[in-house]
C-alpha cells in the first residue's frame, strides 16, 4: 500500500497506520510498521508528506519505551524536516501538531530546533504561512 502509485492509497495507509500500530505486537511495530511509516515521510507528494504529519503524535505515543530511541531520533528528525518542507501544507501542519509531538516526549531530552521552533510559532514568517 506504501508504495502503490496511486496517492489516495498511500495517504489512507499513513492515516490508519495509528489505529493498527496500536493492536500489533511492539516488535512489530518496529521491525514493519515504523520504517513504512518513516519512509512515507519523505514521500514525493506533498499530500503524503502531510498525512504523515497529520499523525506524529498518535505514531509518537504508539512508540513505548522500548522504542523511545526511535521517538526521540526518527520522529524527531522528520517532524524538523516537515516545519521545513518545501510545501506550505505541510509546513502550516507541521507547526500545528509541534506542541503536542513535543508533549509524546515529556521527561526525555528534547531537541533544541524542536524547542526553538516552538518559540518561533509567533513570527510572521510563521505567522504568514496560513491562509
Amino acid at each position: 500500500m506504501g508504495e502503490d502509485p496511486q496517492l489516495r492509497v498511500r495517504k489512507e495507509a499513513v492515516s490508519n497506520l495509528s489505529s493498527i500500530g496500536k493492536i500489533v505486537s511492539p516488535h512489530f511495530f518496529r521491525q514493519r510498521l515504523l520504517p513504512f511509516y518513516l519512509r512515507l515521510c519523505k514521500d514525493p507528494n506533498w499530500g503524503v508528506r502531510k498525512s504523515c504529519i497529520d499523525t506524529i503524535y498518535e505514531i509518537s505515543n504508539i512508540c513505548k519505551e522500548e522504542l523511545l530511541d526511535h521517538r526521540e531520533t526518527e520522529l524527531t528528525d522528520a517532524t524538523l524536516n516537515f516545519l521545513k518542507d518545501s510545501n506550505k501544507w505541510v509546513k502550516i501542519s507541521a507547526y500545528k501538531h509541534l506542541g503536542p509531538f513535543i508533549s509524546t516526549l515529556q521527561g526525555y531530552k528534547i531537541h533544541e530546533k524542536l524547542i526553538e521552533s516552538y518559540l518561533h510559532m509567533a513570527d510572521n514568517s510563521v505567522n504568514n504561512l496560513s491562509p
